[in-house]
């Protein structure tokens, strides 16, 4: 729409020149004639336009020359930035393509490329909870099952013995922190009740009160020598050791089978602390073995009937 009413001004400027040139300077016959056809043209145009320009025929030639020696600054300026940013070419067939466009239809697959020939390394997949660790099966030890007419005295650590081994095949006579008061008022008239020929009484006393080692030995002496009669004997298990606890000392420990060793008569020694002392041992508490102690006690007792 622009161009067509720059040529409806030219035209209309046109129509003015060629006519003043007809009446003043009497052109030939073929100029006006020109000149009139490029005037009904012109009035053809402004018949056909819908939108109606009024024209100053003094100022026209000075706007016509205006427009042409002063582009508008603000079209220029748009032009030039589209023309930065979208830089085209002409192929041969004449067809314009743009060169950004051609650049980013390129990227895509030169980025997928370059991801198909560098893949990073797998990384494994770590698990979301913590992995349980299946404990080594352990040969349990095996239990010594005693011989029959066994009979077992003592406190606490013969009470766990017993538990750790399922008894073993003995007669247990213990209760936990018993000491010399319960061993001559409970435990010797239980084990009377049952020694005859062939029975084996192990007795197992002392840890509790480390300081009664003579009257242990005299009470003992007594009855082995009862149960002898009978066709039965008697022996005595020294205290084993202990570690640091409210209760007894290995000092104390030590000192109790000292005492006691000398003074037993008839009556069989099996030193469990020296053997213990040897090989090792496991404390739960300071005072209590755990299971394997357990049965290796329970073991070297059996081995030495």
């Amino acid at each position: 729409m622009i161009l067509i009413i720059t040529v409806v001004i030219s035209g209309c400027g046109r129509k003015t020149d060629d006519l003043s040139m007809v009446e003043n300077q009497s052109e030939t016959t073929i100029e006006t004639a020109e000149a009139v056809t490029i005037a009904d043209e012109a009035e053809k145009v402004d018949e056909t336009e819908t939108v109606s320009v009024q024209v100053d025929d003094s100022e026209s030639e000075e706007e016509e020359a205006s427009s042409k020696e002063e582009p508008d600054s603000e079209s220029d300026d748009i032009n030039e930035d589209k023309a930065a940013k979208e830089p085209a070419q002409v192929k041969e067939d004449g067809v314009i393509e743009d060169k950004e466009t051609d650049k980013a239809k390129a990227e895509p697959q030169a980025d997928a490329d370059t991801a198909k020939g560098a893949e990073a390394p797998a990384v494994p997949e770590l698990p979301t909870e913590p992995v349980a660790i299946e404990p080594v099966p352990v040969a349990p030890v095996p239990v010594p099952v005693a011989a029959a007419n066994v009979v077992i005295i003592g406190d606490s650590r013969c009470v766990q013995m017993r538990d750790s081994t399922g008894g073993g095949g003995c007669v247990w006579i213990c209760e936990n922190g018993k000491r010399y008061e319960w061993f001559a008022e409970n435990a010797v008239p239980r084990a009377d009740a049952v020694v005859g020929k062939g029975t084996k009484v192990v007795v197992c006393m002392g840890v509790n009160d480390p300081g009664g080692a003579s009257k242990y030995a005299a009470l003992v002496n007594v009855m082995a020598a009862q149960w002898a009669a009978r066709g039965a004997k008697t022996y005595y298990v020294s205290v084993n050791p202990v570690w640091e606890n409210p209760y007894t000392s290995e000092e104390e420990v030590m000192n109790f089978n000292a005492t006691i060793l000398p003074q037993l008569v008839g009556v069989r020694w099996i030193d469990t602390h020296t053997y213990l002392m040897n090989t090792g041992y496991n404390l739960v508490d300071g005072l209590h073995y755990d299971n394997a102690t357990n049965v290796k006690i329970f073991s070297a007792i059996i081995g030495s009937l």
